[in-house]
């Protein structure tokens, strides 16, 4: 069994049919850990540590929403949002840039590449449940 068949068969149980799933992607887990305190009560949230695994998510799940950092190794976030809008089957689902970057450039960078909106780390709990709930009732 390969690293994603493992993942997904750990994620299974915690998915709540009733609940948008969120699909957070980020290397650093302690991020990871934050947004799903946050964000657990309203959605179902899973996680990627990186763009293969989540690739392997996408294959097996169909998130309302992903939340994505920039900064990570291998594939940056900048690369898997312009695959993710490159590709027909993703591009219906709105991203949102979750980053410790918050230059103009990547603000404008992230936005031309389809990003529906952008938020800055350290993550305020009442803007990302806003910005979340916000982009799935538009």
């Amino acid at each position: 069994m390969d690293e994603i068949e493992s993942l997904l068969k750990k994620v299974e149980p915690v998915i709540d049919s009733r609940k948008p799933l969120v699909l957070v992607v980020d290397d650093v887990r302690s991020n990871i850990f934050i947004i799903e305190g946050i964000l657990g009560d309203d959605f179902s949230v899973i996680s990627a540590e990186n763009g293969k695994v989540m690739w392997g998510m996408l294959k097996a799940y169909k998130p309302a929403v992903i939340l994505l950092d920039l900064m990570m190794p291998e594939e940056n976030g900048f690369e898997i949002l312009e695959k993710l809008r490159a590709d027909a089957q993703y591009t219906k689902i709105p991203v949102i840039v979750v980053t410790a970057r918050d230059t103009r450039d990547d603000v404008i960078k992230a936005s031309r590449l389809g990003a529906v909106d952008f938020l800055v780390k350290p993550i305020k709990e009442d803007v990302l449940l806003r910005k979340v709930h916000t982009v799935l009732n538009a």
